[in-house]
C-alpha cells in the first residue's frame, strides 16, 4: 500500500452457468474455478489495482 492508496474490502457474489459435463468432471471444474480467479486478478492488476483473493468457492 502506498501513501496514495487505501485498502478497501469488496464482497462480491457472482452467479455463473457451467455445463453439467464440466461440473461432473472434478478436474475440469477445478480448472474453471482457477480460470475465473485468474481472469479477475489479471484484469484488475493491469489497471494498477493491487489485491489478493482471500477466499473463493464454487459450489
Amino acid at each position: 500500500m502506498t501513501s496514495s492508496s487505501r485498502k478497501a474490502k469488496l464482497e462480491i457474489e457472482i452467479e455463473i452457468d457451467i455445463p453439467i459435463d464440466i461440473i461432473n468432471d472434478k478436474q475440469r471444474f477445478g480448472l474453471v474455478k482457477e480460470g475465473i480467479v485468474r481472469s479477475i486478478s489479471k484484469g484488475l492488476y493491469e489497471q494498477g489495482v493491487s489485491f489478493k483473493i482471500l477466499k473463493s468457492s464454487l459450489n
